[in-house]
């Protein structure tokens, strides 16, 4: 989860320039949105499935996350 991104949309959030990871997916609840574009909005409590290097996988984690990355 990423709560410093909640009420953003993708291309204000920036990520891919902040971190070099793109986002393939949100899981919000039961719903899996893959139709990711940058007006997309992010909300509370979505968890988003993204890919990048070992080092832009950090820097995202370090940048947005809460601690919970990983957990189940």
């Amino acid at each position: 989860r990423a709560p410093a991104l909640a009420g953003k949309t993708i291309g204000e959030a920036a990520i891919r320039d902040k971190t070099g990871c793109t986002v393939l997916a949100i899981d919000r609840g039961d719903e899996a949105i893959t139709d990711i574009g940058p007006e997309t909005r992010i909300e509370p409590g979505d968890e988003l499935v993204f890919v990048g290097t070992d080092r832009g996988t950090r820097t995202f984690e370090e940048s947005f996350c809460d601690g919970s990355a990983g957990d189940p």
